[in-house]
Formats: C-alpha cells, structure tokens, sequence
C-alpha cells in the first residue's frame, strides 16, 4: 500500500491515525513496566529483526501483493523468552528498525506498518500473558499468539488500501479471507516453538538462532528479489502486450506511461516524430509507410535497490513499440478499407453507410440533410488527351478540392470513376443546399489543374437533394439527387 500524504482521504488520516496512537500508547505503557536490560532481550531483538525480514512467499489482499515474511518465527521467541513488557517494546524497536530499512522513501507507508505490526503483536501478547502457562504449554500458546497477530495484520491492511481509494471498508466474507493464514506461516510459527523452548534451557542457542536467521535472511531475500522481480517482468511485459489493443496511439501511449509509472521509475513517455537525443532510451515505431515515430522514456531520478533503469525499462518500451507498431498497421488497414485508394476520400460502402444512419436519425426526429452528387464533364478526353496519368491526377484534386470546402462534419466520397457525392450534414432546406453545393461547384471549376506542365480545366456538373424535403426515403432523396445532377449535364451538352 502505497501512501501519498498530500492526497490521502479522510478516513484514512483517521484510520492510521488511530493506529498510531494505540500504538504509541501501547509503548508507553510497555516502558512503565520493563524490565532491566539483558542479553536475552537483545538477542530474541535480532532474531525479530532479522526474521521480519525473510520473505518466504506472497499473498494477494485486495488489489495488492502481500509478502509473507518469517516473523511469525520471531515472535514465538519473543512471547516464550521475554515478559510481555518487554516483548512488546522488542517488537515496537524491530518494526521501527525494519521499516526504516525498507521504507525510508515512504514514511507514511513505514509509519503504518510499524503501527499495525505493534498493535497486533501487543494484543496477541495481551491474550498470551492472559493465559497464564508456562513450560512447553507457554512456548505452544506463543506460537499460536504469533498466527493469531498475523491473521489480525491482513484485515487492517485491507481496510487501509480501500480507504485509500475512498471505498467503504468490507464486512463478514471480505475481512474474513484477508484474515487467512498462509501455510509458510504456519510452518514459521510452528518451527519457533522447538526453538523457543531450547533457548530457554540454553540461551547461548539463541546467538545461534540468530547467525542462522541471518543466513536464512540473505539466502531468502535473493530469491525474493529474483522471483519478484521476474513475476514483475512478466506480468508487466503482459499489459504493455496488451496496449497494441489500445483505440488510439494516444491511448495507447497513455496506458503504457501508467504502467511505467507504476512499476518503474519512467516518469513520462514521448511519442515523436523526432529521433532520440544521446542517452534517451527509445524505439522506433515503424509505420505501414512513411517515417516512424519514436517511443521515448525519461525517468526520475532513481532510488536505491530498483533494477537498473535499462534492464528494467528496455524489455518494456520493446514490447510496446511492437505493440503500437501493430496497432498503426491495423489503422492503416482500416482506414484502407474506409478510403477511397486513389482520391483518399471516403468510399461508396462509407458513404451508403453514413447516408443511411443519418437517414434514420433524421427519421426518428433529427436534423435533415442534403446529398450532393458530383459528376465530371468532358472527363474522358482528358485520359485520351494526356493520358490515364493525367485523369488520375484530376481526379485527385477534385477530392482534395472538395475536402477543402466541405464543413467540419460534412463527409466527401468518390463512388467510383469520376462521379463523387458529399453529404451535408445539417442542410435541410433548399437555400443551405444551393449555397454549398454552389460553393462545392466553384471550388472545383475555378482553377485549371496543372498536370505535367499542361493545364487541364475542370467541368462538372452538380446536383443535390435534400432529406426529408425531397423524398421520405433515402432512396427517394438519392434518386431527386442524381436527376438534379443530369439535368445540369444535358444543359452543359445542349449548351
């Protein structure tokens, strides 16, 4: 659980805050009835220190992975060999000492965990003075007061993540699978038992006990760190996998700077155009044509025990630059099957489709429209004239001419050989439909086209119909449209 002070919600100040003081007062009243100082307590001091930092195994609560450490072992030496004074404050000074190491950078993640680990080990202590054994009875009472402070810890850390995100803390089965002890656990608290009771018949066992925890500690931490480190890599490598799925390059870009954010110190990512500078980490992202973009890393600067910045990062930006690479092809691939391929308008299938939606929206009480259809004049002596160059290059412009003075919103397609069509959107009387499809005519005859040095004019001619004004179908509109349009081609014949 990671605790960010300038953003923490109400109820969680208060919730770790009560933590605190029960914890500070628990202390307190450790320190009015310790004991003098002993060897005893400086040794079972180590031995909870150390083993509170013996990763045996991770567990899922809520949202987030739990390490599962040996300090269950610890605390059965703890609550065997010490007055329950004096094992309170031991565990107080090895949470202190543990999260100092581990938590430096978080304070208030540091100051939680020593908190609850106190709270709970002092009433598992309570309950184990309570009881009133002794001998080998004690030592086994211990234990189960160490298994009991575990399954307390798991609740309160629950309740702590869900206030962090403003939800209601859980009632009955929530709190109840938080609480589940884990078998390394188990086999922790039940191996401190033997050892508690040997200690106690020979004290120099417990310096003993202490070299082996430490032996244990570093054998065990390697193996944390590498088994964390590549279920990390691996569960990471899977979402930035996933980013190619993304609907956008933005998009796309987005979620992997959240993923780096989260997992390494990457602090924004660049997608560009321009090529890296020397030292920025980056891919290229190469694109179905054209020049690539760049997937660029910067990070913040780093903290001490991370993977290096490269090792780390490397894999990750890889993997995306391949995942936005395959999303840029299926785009292209998309935008192929929605484009006209020479013109680069939209198709017919396009067209029919948007005509068709907009028909029915009109129909259910929408704003109408206005189909124009564009049809070229004298366009086959251009092919015979200049060649099929020449009229692929006429054609071109005609859909970049009218791109160019259609509106936002307006949508312009080639349906195929030199007929073309826009859809007006918002134009449901005869004055807008005049007016822009007047507009659209001029656009395309005002100015020759220059193709290889030769100047070919444009003639066309235009026509439009309008929904629902001249016709209640679509169909009814599309036909008023293309009748329009030919009645102005045989005026430009016959004149």
């Amino acid at each position: 659980m990671t605790l960010r002070s300038s953003r923490l919600p109400v109820g969680l100040l208060c919730y770790v805050a009560a933590l605190v003081v029960a914890a500070l007062g628990t202390v307190v009243v450790a320190l009015g009835h310790r004991s003098p100082p002993s060897w005893t307590t400086a040794g079972v001091t180590l031995v909870l220190v150390l083993s509170a930092r013996c990763p045996v195994a991770t567990v899922g609560i809520g949202r987030q992975r739990q390490m599962i450490l040996c300090a269950d072992f610890g605390l059965v030496l703890c609550g065997h060999l010490l007055p329950t004074a004096d094992a309170v404050l031991a565990v107080a000074l090895a949470a202190v000492v543990t999260e100092l190491v581990d938590h430096r950078h978080v304070p208030e993640k540091a100051v939680f965990n020593a908190a609850q680990a106190v709270v709970c080990s002092a009433v598992a202590l309570g309950l184990l003075h309570l009881a009133g054994l002794s001998g080998t009875a004690h030592a086994v009472a211990a234990g189960a007061a160490a298994l009991l402070a575990s399954a307390v810890e798991g609740p309160l850390v629950l309740v702590a993540m869900l206030l962090a995100d403003s939800q209601r803390p859980p009632l009955g089965r929530a709190l109840a699978r938080s609480a589940r002890l884990e078998l390394a656990e188990v086999v922790s608290a039940a191996a401190g038992v033997p050892v508690a009771v040997a200690c106690r018949t020979m004290p120099a066992l417990l310096w003993w006990t202490a070299a082996a925890t430490a032996a244990l500690m570093v054998v065990l931490v390697d193996r944390h760190r590498w088994m964390t480190s590549a279920s990390s890599l691996r569960d990471t490598l899977e979402e930035v996998t996933d980013i190619g799925n993304s609907p956008s390059l933005e998009d796309a870009r987005r979620r992997l700077l959240g993923v780096l954010q989260r997992t390494t110190s990457v602090e924004d990512i660049d997608l560009r155009p321009d090529p890296p500078s020397a030292g920025e980490l980056a891919y290229a992202v190469a694109a179905p044509a054209g020049p690539p973009l760049w997937l660029v890393a910067r990070s913040r600067p780093q903290r001490l025990h991370t993977p290096t910045y490269d090792e780390h990062v490397r894999p990750l930006l890889s993997a995306a630059a391949r995942g936005m690479e395959n999303l840029r092809l299926s785009q292209a691939l998309a935008d192929q099957a929605r484009q006209d391929g020479l013109t680069g308008v939209a198709n017919r299938q396009v067209f029919t489709d948007t005509a068709t939606r907009m028909a029915a929206a009109a129909t259910a009480g929408g704003p109408g429209f206005t189909v124009v259809y564009v049809d070229l004049d004298q366009f086959k002596p251009v092919n015979d004239q200049h060649g099929h160059a020449a009229g692929d290059a006429v054609l071109r412009h005609v859909g970049q001419r009218l791109a160019a003075a259609a509106r936002q919103g307006d949508l312009v397609a080639r349906l195929g050989g030199d007929e073309f069509a826009v859809l007006l959107a918002d134009a449901d009387t005869v004055e807008a439909a005049g007016e822009l499809s007047a507009r659209l005519h001029a656009s395309l005859v005002t100015h020759p086209v220059q193709v290889d040095g030769v100047r070919v004019p444009i003639r066309a001619s235009v026509g439009y119909g309008v929904f629902p004004l001249h016709g209640a179908s679509l169909a009814e509109v599309l036909d008023h449209a293309d009748r329009s349009m030919y009645r102005r081609k045989r005026g430009v014949r016959s004149g």
